[in-house]
């Protein structure tokens, strides 16, 4: 915080999401950083802590992929705990920002599939199973904003990332059709014609 640099906690279990914002509420109180906190994965929230993540400002930075393929441990080991975990429509109806990523080389790095499994909360694969606490899932707009604009705000780098804007980064990808069209079970396996990292085509069709 002295060196003005943002703060990402990782915090699985409910105790260790309190005492990450127990943490962070006494920094806050004592200084006036404007930088952003971040937990990281959230995967077990008591509700109260909810309330305090959306107050303190705090980030919840996902992995829903872990939503879908953790759900057997997690129900056997949290019990009746289970409604509040991987919370992430709880968490964002709050008013708590949710942003998305991979916990690459623990699960896929495939952004589709992971935007899938926020919205459909199922695996895209074999065996399908049918979606897990589906009252927790992202609309596609929520995960859209949680893996583009999201994060870069989260980092403090909004201004010139995340957005298709004059100025920002153009890192960005060319769709063959609009992903609110698609079916679900489509989204998964959807590809990008063509692939832009700072403004520098990098692969062509099916990239």
């Amino acid at each position: 915080v002295r060196g003005n640099l943002g703060v990402a906690i990782h915090a699985i279990g409910d105790r260790a999401v309190r005492v990450a914002l127990d943490a962070i509420a006494a920094t806050k109180a004592r200084t006036n950083t404007s930088r952003r906190f971040r937990l990281e994965h959230v995967q077990l929230i008591d509700s109260a802590d909810v309330e305090r993540m959306a107050t303190l400002g705090v980030v919840a930075s996902v992995q829903p992929f872990h939503a879908v393929s953790d759900r057997d441990v997690a129900e056997r080991l949290w019990g009746d705990r289970i409604a509040r975990a991987y919370a992430y429509a709880t968490l964002a109806d709050a008013g708590v920002p949710v942003v998305l990523g991979s916990d690459v080389p623990i699960e896929t790095a495939d952004p589709w599939r992971i935007i899938h499994a926020a919205v459909a909360r199922t695996d895209d694969a074999p065996p399908h199973r049918p979606a897990w606490h589906p009252e927790q899932a992202l609309s596609l707009a929520r995960a859209l904003w949680g893996y583009t604009a999201g994060p870069a705000w989260a980092a403090g780098e909004e201004a010139h990332a995340g957005r298709l804007v004059p100025g920002a980064l153009a890192d960005c990808l060319i769709l063959p059709e609009e992903p609110t069209r698609l079916a679900l079970s489509e989204l998964a396996r959807f590809m990008p014609e063509m692939v832009f990292v700072g403004g520098r085509l990098v692969n062509g069709e099916h990239a």
